[in-house]
């Protein structure tokens, strides 16, 4: 996440770890294993997060939210997942896709039950 977009959530009230500031060179599977345990959702541009959860059947935390987005400035994120978080819309417990004019979401399966599927990027 850019940093503008970071500091745009926080002073609207988010409760914002920031890997780069905290955990520079943790892995994909770190972050994911550390949301799990802090339940935190997962902001990331990162597609692999999908294959991890998906195929690999990492731990995953609460609610992943998968930006895709061609271009945008630095502070478009954050507005992007206020937007998403804030309507009226239940995302706990899904991997969302949020591109610029569409959200999509797709139930991350619990860990005891994940069945094998092929993820891919953009499916939801």
């Amino acid at each position: 996440m850019p940093m503008p977009s970071i500091a745009y959530l926080r002073d609207k009230g988010f409760d914002i770890l920031s890997i780069t500031e905290a955990f520079q060179g943790i892995t994909d599977e770190g972050i994911l294993k550390l949301a799990d345990t802090q339940q935190r959702w997962l902001l990331t541009f990162d597609h692999d997060y999908g294959e991890l959860i998906f195929n690999q059947r990492q731990s995953s935390p609460p609610t992943v939210i998968l930006l895709r987005l061609d271009t945008y400035r630095p502070i478009d994120p954050g507005h992007l997942v206020e937007q998403a978080i804030t309507e009226d819309i239940n995302l706990s417990g899904y991997f969302v896709v949020l591109e610029t004019d569409r959200l999509r979401k797709r139930r991350i399966p619990e860990s005891d039950n994940i069945s094998p599927q092929t993820w891919k990027p953009g499916d939801s």
